[in-house]
C-alpha cells in the first residue's frame, strides 16, 4: 500500500499505549493538522471495532487458520461420533443384563452342559446375546473413538489458545499517510481510512 508509514506497532496493545505519542508527532513532525488528527482519533474511537478487526487478522494468520481448520474438522468428527455412539449406554445395559442372565443360569445349573442346553432362559439369553454382540461391539468402538476425539479436541483447544495468544502479540498495527488520507492497517489490511480535510 502506497504512502508513508508514520509508525508500526507490534500489536494492538502496543498501538493503544503508543498512539497518544504518535498523535503529538503527527502534528509537529509530520505536518498533519490538529483537526485531522482529532477526527482520525475519533474514527479509531470504537474499541470493539478495532478489537474485532484485530481478532479477525489474528484468526487469518497462517498458523492460527491452519489449527482452526483442524479444530473444525475434529469438532465435526467428534459430534458425528457422539451421535453414532449415543445408544451405547442402552446397548451396554442390555448386554450386561444378558451376560448376568447367562451367569445366573450357569450357577443355577452348576455348569452342567446338559442341564444348560435344556434351560430355556439360558438358550434365550444366549441367542439374544449373539444377536446383540455385533451391534454392541460396533457401538463400543464408536464410543471409544468419540472419547479419543474428545481428548484430542481438548489438546487442540489448548494448542489453539496458545497459538492465538502468540499470534496476537505479533500482529502489526500500522498508521500510514499519503497526500490525501490517514490509514490504519492491521496485518497489512486497511481497517480505517480518513480523508485529510484540513492538512495542506
Amino acid at each position: 500500500m502506497a504512502g508513508k508509514t508514520l509508525k508500526t506497532f507490534k500489536n494492538l496493545s502496543d498501538f493503544r499505549s503508543g498512539f497518544s505519542d504518535l498523535k503529538q508527532k503527527m502534528d509537529h513532525k509530520h505536518g498533519i493538522h490538529l483537526l485531522d488528527i482529532t477526527k482520525f482519533d475519533k474514527e479509531l474511537g470504537n474499541k470493539t471495532f478495532l478489537e474485532k478487526s484485530y481478532e479477525a487478522a489474528v484468526e487469518d494468520s497462517p498458523k492460527v487458520s491452519k489449527i482452526s481448520e483442524a479444530h473444525g474438522k475434529l469438532t465435526r468428527l467428534k459430534n458425528s461420533l457422539e451421535r453414532e455412539s449415543s445408544g451405547f449406554e442402552d446397548l451396554d445395559k442390555l448386554y450386561n443384563k444378558l451376560v448376568a442372565q447367562l451367569n445366573e443360569a450357569s450357577k443355577k445349573n452348576k455348569g452342567d452342559v446338559k442341564k444348560l442346553s435344556e434351560d430355556k432362559e439360558y438358550d434365550e439369553a444366549q441367542a439374544n446375546l449373539l444377536k446383540l454382540a455385533p451391534h454392541w461391539k460396533k457401538a463400543s468402538k464408536k464410543r471409544n473413538d468419540f472419547r479419543k476425539a474428545e481428548r484430542e479436541l481438548a489438546a487442540l483447544d489448548k494448542k489453539l489458545t496458545e497459538i492465538k495468544a502468540e499470534a496476537s502479540k505479533k500482529c502489526p498495527v500500522e498508521v500510514k499517510r499519503d497526500s490525501k488520507k490517514l490509514l490504519l492497517l492491521i496485518a497489512g489490511d486497511k481497517v480505517v481510512e480518513y480523508s485529510l480535510k484540513h492538512t495542506k
